[in-house]
């Protein structure tokens, strides 16, 4: 019942991150959307951010405070519409709550991206928060101290 409670105080976009290795500088694991069902697997942090904002951009929440700029002679893109979460535990949740990394668990809320940066909380998977950041760099350095 602690882990639906959990669920229920936490973000629809919180993501559940699994470290499957890591060392003083870097790790690798999996990434796992509530939103979309997906999972991402990760070689290096470097990855870990760059998949993480394609899917933050694809989900729409939270939408970038700036657009980028996208310079080609092809077709234009389409806008990707936001996706609404209602709060109500889907099939994938169940699914994703029994994911667990190697080496550390937690779950990834981003709550905004403001000047072209994350900012949010990085929560262990039994509901106790590590800390909240303003930067894609301090949530590295929360990630990097669990080792």
């Amino acid at each position: 019942m602690e882990i639906q409670t959990m669920r229920n105080r936490l973000p629809g976009n919180v993501m559940r991150l699994c470290i499957d290795a890591g060392h003083a500088y870097d790790v690798s694991g999996r990434l796992y959307s509530r939103t979309t069902g997906t999972c991402l697997r990760f070689a290096s942090m470097a990855e870990l951010l760059l998949k993480t904002d394609a899917l933050l951009d694809e989900i729409g929440s939270p939408q970038a405070f700036q657009r980028k700029r996208i310079f080609s002679t092809g077709k234009p893109k389409e806008m990707t519409g936001i996706r609404i979460t209602t709060g109500q535990p889907s099939g994938t949740d169940c699914v994703i709550e029994e994911q667990m990394g190697k080496y550390a668990t937690f779950e990834l809320a981003i709550q905004s991206r403001m000047h072209a940066s994350w900012q949010g909380f990085l929560a262990e998977c039994n509901g106790t928060v590590r800390g909240s950041f303003e930067s894609e760099l301090q949530l590295m350095e929360m990630i990097l101290d669990s080792f």
